[in-house]
């Protein structure tokens, strides 16, 4: 049985991170382990003929301390320049998320008025912490939001009405509503200092595998060891203290354990009971190609109408040009854990790439992937239930954060290297 000083469940941003500053405070036998084959979690790249498609986030910023920590990485992403929009409720194209002429403007004195009032009603009557459709018709009117297609996103986000989502993800996942909604965030706008270096970038063409290559060549170095591809058994105490990591190939051993897996997986590796109010999506991908006429110049494009299934379009041809003519971008749809029909889904995108014109042409589907665990589902009840898991997980010397290991909305890599770099030092002090 191999000892460690640490042990670090999860090679994506969180688990990168946390082995880096665990090295750097001192800990000389650092361990990170993943499932997975290779470094960065759900930042998957596909190769499917001559198209290179992604799963997970695709636009980075360079101000992110994993750029601090593993400054080699900057010399690998590209720069992007690129817009993002959404189809409204009526699939008409508007800025993302919020587009001042076309929600507000052109909708003329009397609707303007109904808004108004749906305003003044939602800050009488809602409870922004109560639920999401709550938070936002406390702060947008139950009125703005539906006309905009917001409530319509938010639940082919979940897959639930927006009734049965925690407000406060919806304070989390929409801080710009009551930023531009009310004149102190309007005020903190204008007062926060500008940063110096928030260019925004994205992976080489290369893929994810090129670009997280330097930081496993870097943890190395360092002193950190890496079991990539090892299936995990269970989690528990030791005879002779600490906490013992069991898989496929061999057994390991640390005082403490550092965890950003799912937490529903990582209370089944330690015998842990499951709690059905913590759950996480699961996310189809399909994958095309395009020949013909596009009416959209967004590189990302949310669906926010009243129809079809997906959620995000990505353009991923946008930043590295056409392959043998073709342009190819990926779609996401939230679905439930069984095996979808892929016929059933293109179909769905077809119909509403029909009913609302944006891609006029040959259109193929390459391809399909799905993940699980993509992200947190916070309904009611799920922050407690996740809350009370990882205090089960911390009596038994398991450090459980990230997006996933903390049940915590993280919308960026920034955001998720931030907050390991916080969840280490203090798990240390």
């Amino acid at each position: 049985m191999e000892r460690f000083d640490a042990i670090v469940l999860g090679a994506g941003i969180s688990g990168m991170t946390a082995a880096s500053v665990l090295r750097e405070r001192g800990a000389q036998r650092v361990l990170l382990v993943d499932e997975y084959g290779h470094l960065g979690g759900n930042h998957v790249s596909l190769d499917i003929g001559p198209f290179t498609y992604d799963i997970g986030s695709f636009i980075f910023h360079d101000n992110s301390p994993l750029m601090r920590r593993f400054p080699e990485l900057r010399d690998l992403y590209l720069p992007f320049d690129g817009q993002t929009g959404r189809l409204d409720f009526d699939g008409r194209l508007a800025q993302y998320p919020f587009d001042m002429r076309k929600d507000l403007l052109q909708v003329g004195p009397i609707e303007l008025g109904r808004m108004l009032g749906s305003l003044v009603h939602g800050r009488l009557t809602c409870d922004p912490t109560r639920s999401a459709q709550d938070f936002v018709s406390y702060w947008l009117g139950e009125r703005l939001a539906r006309r905009t297609g917001l409530f319509s996103y938010l639940e082919r986000f979940y897959g639930a009405s927006p009734a049965l989502i925690e407000g406060e993800f919806a304070r989390k996942r929409m801080q710009w509503v009551s930023a531009n909604a009310s004149i102190r965030g309007q005020l903190k706008r204008l007062m926060k200092p500008r940063r110096l270096s928030n260019r925004a970038v994205v992976r080489p063409r290369g893929g994810f595998t090129e670009l997280y290559e330097p930081v496993r060549a870097s943890l190395g170095a360092s002193g950190v060891q890496l079991r990539l591809g090892e299936r995990i058994a269970s989690l528990e105490p030791g005879k002779a203290g600490g906490l013992v990591l069991s898989t496929g190939a061999a057994r390991y051993t640390a005082p403490a354990v550092y965890s950003t897996v799912p937490l529903d997986v990582a209370a089944q590796w330690c015998r842990l009971p499951p709690n059905p109010s913590v759950r996480y999506a699961t996310l189809t991908s399909l994958f095309y190609s395009f020949r013909g006429t596009r009416t959209f110049p967004h590189h990302v494009l949310y669906n926010f109408s009243n129809a079809g299934r997906w959620k995000r379009l990505t353009m991923h041809s946008d930043c590295y040009g056409q392959a043998d003519g073709r342009e190819y971008f990926s779609v996401e749809i939230i679905s439930d854990a069984q095996p979808d029909n892929a016929d059933l889904l293109d179909a769905d995108f077809r119909t509403h790439v029909r009913q609302n014109g944006f891609l006029r042409g040959d259109l193929v589907l390459e391809g399909t992937r799905k993940t699980a665990s993509a992200y947190p589902i916070y309904l009611l009840g799920a922050t407690a239930a996740a809350a009370g898991m990882i205090t089960s997980l911390r009596a038994l010397g398991v450090l459980s954060f990230g997006r996933q290991g903390g049940f915590d909305y993280q919308p960026t890599s920034h955001v998720s290297s931030v907050m390991a770099e916080r969840a280490v030092m203090a798990f240390g002090n």
